[in-house]
């Protein structure tokens, strides 16, 4: 029982953490969708300023210095928005690597326990076995306690009838002695 009771608890500790990694998933997979929609703000305010790419702002600029510049920060938000990209993926893989683990510690106990209840359910079977076997021993117990009642009565009722016999053969044998001597 108390196995059982301690497995539970570590079945209800796997769901609370599983469902705290599903709440992680979830967050990770808004920032996704965030950072999703805030590149695509950033391209369509690009494209509404007339910046339609990247190589057009490039040749826009003024001299050789403002065209590195230019790249270089175009450069530095593709790579942002790609590094953001790819965390946010691999955090939402690292989630869902975590949720499978626990799902899978979670039907370990779930078998566990079966197998704990199924274990407790043999014992009590056996023990309900034994107590019949000691409830039939002590009824053969008690029916060979009255047995022994009722042949201890006989026993003393014919210790009586002897002492009785051997009174009447006494009050005879005095009698004849008595008669023996009066004639």
């Amino acid at each position: 029982a108390t196995e059982i009771y301690e497995l539970t608890l570590s079945i209800e500790a796997k769901n609370q953490e599983i469902k705290t990694t599903e709440e992680e998933i979830v967050a990770a997979e808004a920032d996704i969708e965030k950072q999703y929609e805030d590149m695509k703000l950033r391209i369509q305010y690009m494209y509404e300023n007339g910046e339609v790419s990247d190589l057009q702002m490039i040749f826009d600029s003024q001299n050789m210095s403002d065209m590195l510049d230019r790249a270089e920060y175009i450069n530095k938000i593709t790579e942002y928005d790609r590094n953001m990209m790819i965390k946010l993926k691999d955090d939402k893989e690292a989630l869902m690597a975590i949720k499978t683990r626990l799902e899978t510690e979670k039907a370990e106990l779930e078998l566990l326990m079966l197998e704990a209840q199924n274990e407790q359910e043999k014992t009590e079977l056996l023990v309900a076995d034994k107590m019949a076997t000691i409830d039939a021993y002590e009824g053969q117990i008690g029916e060979a306690e009255t047995n022994a009642a009722a042949l201890e009565k006989h026993i003393k009722e014919q210790e009586q009838l002897i002492a009785e016999l051997e009174e009447i053969e006494r009050q005879r044998q005095q009698a004849n002695l008595e008669i023996m001597y009066d004639g």
